[in-house]
């Protein structure tokens, strides 16, 4: 079945769509995702279904710990540039511990009694399966098939002018994300985030698989 241009429109924004919050996870936007369309849900076969779109991002888990407010501001430069603040700032606020110049103090801090000290936070890198299903009119939303969310994040990309009459029946664990186009502007925005789901490592090997097969065939093709 050909595409409609709708469905065309909605494949060529997702490619260039990074937000930075999916799940209630961090994504790391500035490095993109990895698209693919029309991925089989099991490898090597279609009969488990096609997910319309597929998008592999890296996000962060963090976790709090007590940090010392310079440190962690003076942890972006290098040694270099440590050494040559320190050259020629003394900081009359000392912490409770004595330190004084730039390169001496600590990113983490336990001495929490400190003025300079704050909450702090390590971040764990880890790799998302998002799951879209591109719906472009209520018939299609309410169609048995192509609902096929097994990821970590699972949406409904919808045009905006069919979101009002979808929102009511979307799952509580499944987002929306609708398409928009004006005189001035075309895009996606995110109208409701998803529940994360953890996945098996198992999944995420298979479904990485299929993303990357799905996306050498179609550079395969276009080349």
């Amino acid at each position: 079945m050909a595409k409609t241009d709708m469905t065309k429109a909605i494949e060529k924004s997702l490619l260039s769509y990074s937000p930075k919050i999916m799940g209630g996870k961090a994504i790391n936007y500035i490095r993109g995702a990895s698209t693919a369309f029309e991925v089989v849900v099991e490898c090597g076969t279609t009969s488990s279904g096609i997910v319309d779109c597929i998008e592999v991002n890296e996000y962060f888990d963090k976790e709090p710990h007590p940090g010392c407010y310079y440190g962690a501001h003076f942890a972006q430069y290098s040694t270099e540039i440590k050494q040559r603040m320190a050259d020629r700032v003394m900081l009359a606020n000392a912490c409770d511990r004595g330190h004084r110049l730039a390169q001496e103090f600590p990113t983490y801090c336990d001495c929490t009694s400190c003025h300079l000290n704050r909450t702090a936070y390590t971040y764990f890198p880890h790799i998302m399966i998002a799951c879209l299903e591109i719906k472009i009119s209520v018939a299609d939303f309410k169609s048995k098939n192509g609902h096929n969310f097994f990821g970590n994040c699972n949406f409904y990309v919808v045009p905006s002018d069919i979101y009002n009459a979808v929102k009511g029946i979307v799952p509580d664990d499944i987002g929306i994300i609708f398409y928009t186009k004006t005189e001035r502007s075309e895009g996606l925005r995110m109208k409701k985030d998803c529940a994360f789901k953890e996945i098996t490592p198992e999944l995420l090997s298979w479904t990485l698989l299929n993303v990357l097969k799905k996306t050498r065939r179609d550079n395969w093709k276009r080349g």
